[in-house]
């Protein structure tokens, strides 16, 4: 297979929020010759003006125009298709040449399908979520990393890089909780609880390369019990009036958030955590050794975000999320040889779940009888006006050591640090673009590694260069919350149901 070089070309599947998004910041930081957009949806030339003009690009009719290359700045042109199981590889091969950067934001086309076209082509390849196509049944999270880690076995490398699940949540949260994890580790070691011994095991593990085994390694060594990724949104808008009261409000895809809201959720059982759930939902145990069960619907748990230097504790609903299970897979405990640490066939490790308080606006549609038919409404500057309210999005991780206080790695973003970005969408949405965009420049710099997952790449440098599009990237202890699964629920009361 020859090497990747970059030939300046870059193809964005999807056009929506995070798209536009993702399109200026490419310009910024991707040094792109040409942009092509492909969606399903026709755009208006004012429309297609407009978003050239944000992202300081030049608009073209064709990707074959003689203008290409030869503009002072990126030359930018759009083209409308409906991607199906049967067209995808004659449509995407009229796009696509090895040497370029493929952008994966289409909703309900298959991922796996549309990742095996882009490699085939000879393009590195990222996507912010896995996606299926909509005629199918919609599969559990488990379900979609059972195939994708199939195919990652049967693909292997040398192939063109395709990082899966590289938005915020998948995505930027996986480095939260390493970020975080190894903040904890390093200020463990400084302590008068921690013995010389393990002090210079954990400064020859954060200076180690063998990422997989070093985040094993301190797990056991943290007695890492619990990983909440924790998000709590705020966001709206100052116009009380700009959301048509029939409409179903959210910051992000609600499509998707229905999907994953009105589910059972699914959470990674951690080994200390196991009889809480024999009562629970169906209980899933993959060949790898990792317990999953889905948990009653609803849910509730009580998880913390930081707040003006304080601890700010939240209700929060158990959704199931695929960053569970990749943060699960590498946080399986490993003993100092490296091997997994296992208990009556299972391998050891935290209980991870995703905790979920979206913006009220959200809440109270969810609560109506005809939530589902609802049409989608995304809560953006472009379409509602000036917004108001935060973005609250990390890795919560806590330990089971006396003394070592749960740490939290996560971006606070602000309506109004989104709006001196030049984001005319909200916080959510550039969290989700500035980890594609900064997860593609890694993979275009690593362009033959096959098919990879947000934790191939060395955490602390890509959260360094997202830092400034992140509002205020916050690493912090937090107070202590219930470790056992059953308190942090109960704790709630009977019957209560704030969400």
């Amino acid at each position: 297979m020859q090497t990747w070089q970059f030939t300046g070309h870059i193809t964005f599947l999807g056009f929506g929020s995070v798209a536009r998004t993702a399109l200026q910041l490419a310009g910024q930081l991707l040094s792109p010759v040409h942009v092509t957009v492909l969606d399903k949806i026709a755009i208006s030339h004012e429309d297609a003006q407009k978003a050239a003009d944000h992202a300081n690009m030049q608009l073209i009719e064709s990707a074959d125009a003689p203008d290409v290359g030869r503009m002072n700045r990126p030359t930018l042109c759009f083209v409308q298709h409906t991607l199906t199981e049967e067209n995808m590889a004659p449509v995407l091969s009229q796009y696509i040449r090895a040497g370029h950067a493929t952008f994966d934001f289409m909703f309900c086309v298959d991922s796996l399908d549309t990742l095996r076209t882009v490699q085939s082509l000879g393009s590195v390849y990222v996507n912010s979520s896995m996606e299926e196509w909509e005629h199918r049944p919609y599969p559990t999270q488990v379900m979609l990393y059972d195939v994708l880690l199939d195919h990652m076995a049967e693909v292997g490398a040398p192939m063109p890089t395709a990082a899966v699940d590289c938005g915020a949540n998948p995505g930027l949260v996986t480095h939260f909780v390493i970020v975080a994890l190894f903040e904890m580790a390093s200020r463990y070691a400084k302590s008068e609880a921690c013995s010389l011994e393990t002090r210079d095991e954990v400064s020859r593990l954060l200076l180690c390369d063998d990422r997989e085994m070093v985040i094993g390694r301190l797990s056991e060594i943290l007695d890492i019990r619990r990983v909440h990724i924790t998000e709590e949104d705020t966001i709206t808008p100052c116009d009380k009036d700009a959301i048509p009261p029939t409409a179903f409000p959210n910051t992000w895809s609600v499509e998707s958030l229905r999907d994953e809201w009105f589910a059972a959720g699914e959470v990674a059982v951690g080994h200390h955590d196991r009889e809480s759930f024999e009562e629970e939902g169906e209980k899933i145990i993959r060949a790898n050794g990792t317990k999953f069960s889905t948990v009653p619907y609803p849910t509730f748990a009580l998880s913390e975000v930081p707040l003006d230097g304080k601890t700010h504790t939240f209700v929060g609903r158990v959704v199931r999320h695929p960053e569970t299970l990749e943060i699960a897979e590498i946080l399986r405990r490993r003993d100092s040889t490296g091997k997994l640490r296992t208990e009556a066939g299972l391998t050891q490790g935290p209980t991870v779940a995703f905790v979920y308080r979206p913006t009220e606006l959200t809440r109270t549609a969810a609560l109506r009888p005809d939530a589902a038919e609802m049409p989608a409404c995304l809560i953006s500057e472009r379409e509602h006006g000036t917004l108001a309210g935060r973005e609250a999005m990390g890795g919560l991780v806590m330990s089971g050591l006396d003394g070592v206080n749960p740490m939290f790695c996560g971006s606070l973003i602000s309506s109004e640090q989104t709006r001196e970005l030049g984001c005319k969408m909200n916080g959510t949405v550039m969290q989700v673009a500035i980890s594609a965009v900064c997860h593609m420049k890694r993979a275009m710099q690593a362009p033959n590694k096959g098919v990879v997952m947000p934790h191939t790449f060395e955490s602390r440098d890509l959260l360094s260069e997202a830092e400034p599009y992140l509002g205020d990237l916050v690493l912090t202890e937090l107070d202590h919350l219930p470790l056992d699964w059953k308190t942090t629920c109960s704790a709630l009361g009977d019957g209560y149901q704030p969400l």
